[in-house]
């Protein structure tokens, strides 16, 4: 069945009506040290993608596509990056009193809510934050049903700042589509060699940028006085601006040495156009000459400096994953 797509102001209203009741979930989950806050988020993530394509959902309980106009389906991804933090204080005890090095499994076991101030166990305040939520996406089923897939929607609810007291979030919306040639790559790879069907695909990271996702919502939430206040950054459903790959800030995923020298190489830059004898480590002499402490940073800024309006992201091959969990065999109808 085929919706109109709806307005931005009747899409902020959903927002609300979704968001008006997390100051208490908030309180409860302190309360309980339970995960009440963002609960059933895949559910409204299909309805929020229903919006913004006009598609309607296929009531199939995820054996079937999330959203169809009975002429082409699409998928929904939800991830909330407001997630459980490890106490460190409780892990080094534990690490000391055991002998043992710390590991991420070992803190596994001293994950907290998001929104202790101090934690519930020893009473520290030294918190390390988690943010590697990601969209699980099943590749055997991407590739079998690609000709009847038109988008995938990835969305994503983030903390404005890693900080217990925090209250402001923002809802984005990405719009990639199903038939992008390097989406397609990263899921016959994943199906091909990896050990399961499904990608993990991290939020920001570089496979993201190279599918080239287009935003089409953000929209910023603030808990206030008991009260939810929402409001638009970016309201778009028809739009086809891609996003680039941003070198820095929050949203820049980390790049390899190697690939940032396959993204000069590429752009025809000569990295070592000054010095004729380059060593094999970055010595005082290098220091000296391009005035950067690092190599990294040096190939960074030469990046900077030379991608003008061009996308990083195109410069970047794909990555070798192996990652996710098995579907079985589904069959789907629009």
């Amino acid at each position: 069945m085929k919706h109109s797509i709806v307005t931005k102001e009747v899409f902020l209203s959903e927002i609300k009506d979704w968001t008006t009741t997390w100051s208490k979930d908030i309180d409860k989950s302190l309360d309980r040290n339970l995960t009440i806050f963002g609960s059933s988020i895949g559910t409204r993530g299909e309805y929020f993608a229903s919006l913004i394509s006009g598609k309607s959902g296929m009531g199939s309980g995820g054996s079937g596509f999330d959203l169809s106009d009975g002429i082409s389906a699409d998928e929904s991804k939800v991830v909330c990056l407001v997630q459980p933090k490890v106490c460190n204080k409780c892990v080094d005890r534990y690490c000391s009193e055991n002998k043992l090095t710390k590991t991420t499994t070992i803190e596994s076991k001293f994950r907290i809510i998001f929104f202790y101030s101090n934690c519930p166990k020893c009473g520290g305040n030294d918190f390390k934050y988690i943010n590697d939520s990601r969209w699980g996406i099943d590749s055997k089923a991407g590739i079998k049903y690609k000709d009847k897939m038109e988008n995938y929607w990835l969305q994503t609810l983030e903390p404005t700042e890693y900080d217990s007291n925090c209250r402001k979030f923002t809802y984005k919306c990405f719009k990639v589509s199903a038939k992008n040639e390097n989406f397609s790559e990263y899921l016959l790879n994943q199906m091909n060699n990896g050990s399961k069907d499904t990608c993990n695909l991290l939020p920001f990271s570089v496979d993201f940028y190279r599918f080239s996702p287009v935003k089409v919502a953000e929209v910023m939430i603030e808990l206030k006085g008991g009260e939810s206040i929402v409001s638009d950054i970016f309201w778009n459903p028809l739009s086809e601006e891609v996003e680039k790959m941003p070198l820095d800030g929050r949203y820049a995923p980390s790049l390899t040495k190697e690939e940032v020298k396959l993204v000069l190489e590429n752009l025809q830059v000569d990295i070592y156009s000054y010095t004729k004898s380059k060593s094999k480590s970055w010595s005082k002499i290098d220091k000296d000459l391009t005035g950067f402490k690092s190599e990294g940073e040096y190939l960074k800024n030469l990046v900077k400096s030379s991608i003008g309006n061009k996308n990083l992201a195109d410069f970047i091959s794909i990555r070798n994953k192996a990652h996710g969990k098995g579907r079985g065999i589904t069959t789907r109808n629009l």
